[in-house]
C-alpha cells in the first residue's frame, strides 16, 4: 500500500469470467460476457475522487451480466429498470448489489482519462485480476468504439499496464509488455 495519505484501499466482489465464453447479441454481433458480480479483490489506488456517472447508463444496457432484484441483465436484455435520457428509475431504492456496489475503472480512477467515460467511446473499462495480476478489461458497450481506446491501451502497456480486449471476431487482444501475462492470459482468458 502508498505511503501517501490520500490513498485507500477498497474490496469489492466479482467474478471474472470474462473468458471466451461468446454468446451472439443482437444483429449477429459476438459478445463476450462479462459478470458484475468479482471475486473478492483487493485494489487499491491513489486517487480517492470518483466521478458521477453524470448521465452514463452503458453498464445497465445488457453489456454486463448480472441480475438486479431477480430480472436477469444481459447481452440484448438492459436493465428493466432503465429509462432512455432519464436512468434508473428505482435509483433511490435500488439494490446495493450489484448497482450501488458497482463501479467501472473510469469511475472509481479519476487518473483515467475524461474521454474514456464509457458513454463517449462505447467501451467499459474493468479493473480485473487474473492469479497475481491486475488488468484492466474494455468491454464493449455499443456498436462500435471509438478506437482511440485501443491506441490508448497500447500506450499504457508500454507503461507496464495489462489490458485485455476483444475484437469484433471474439479475438482476444492482450496489450501488455509482462511475458508471463501475456502467456497466462492467452490460456486462461
Amino acid at each position: 500500500m502508498s505511503s501517501n495519505p490520500t490513498s485507500r484501499t477498497k474490496f469489492l466482489w466479482g467474478y471474472s469470467s470474462a473468458g471466451r465464453a461468446v454468446a451472439l447479441q443482437a444483429k449477429g454481433h459476438r459478445f463476450d460476457p462479462v459478470y458484475l458480480h468479482q471475486t473478492f479483490m483487493k485494489r487499491t489506488w491513489v486517487d480517492v475522487k470518483e466521478r458521477p456517472c453524470d448521465g452514463c447508463t452503458k453498464c445497465c444496457e445488457g453489456y454486463l451480466v448480472t441480475t438486479i432484484l431477480g430480472v436477469a441483465l444481459n447481452p440484448g436484455h438492459p436493465c428493466k429498470f432503465i429509462k432512455k435520457n432519464v436512468g434508473c428509475s428505482v435509483h433511490l431504492a435500488r439494490p446495493f448489489d450489484p448497482c450501488k456496489m458497482f463501479q467501472c475503472h473510469w469511475k472509481e480512477n479519476t487518473k483515467i482519462p475524461e474521454w474514456l467515460k464509457p458513454d463517449k467511446v462505447n467501451a467499459i473499462l474493468l479493473l480485473r485480476s487474473l492469479e497475481e495480476f491486475n488488468y484492466i478489461r474494455i468491454v464493449k458497450a455499443g456498436l462500435k468504439q471509438d478506437p482511440k481506446i485501443y491506441l490508448w491501451a497500447e500506450e499504457q502497456s508500454k507503461n507496464g499496464r495489462n489490458i485485455i480486449a476483444y475484437d469484433d471476431l471474439g479475438k482476444l487482444l492482450v496489450y501488455s509488455q509482462d511475458e508471463k501475462f501475456i502467456e497466462l492470459a492467452r490460456k486462461k482468458l
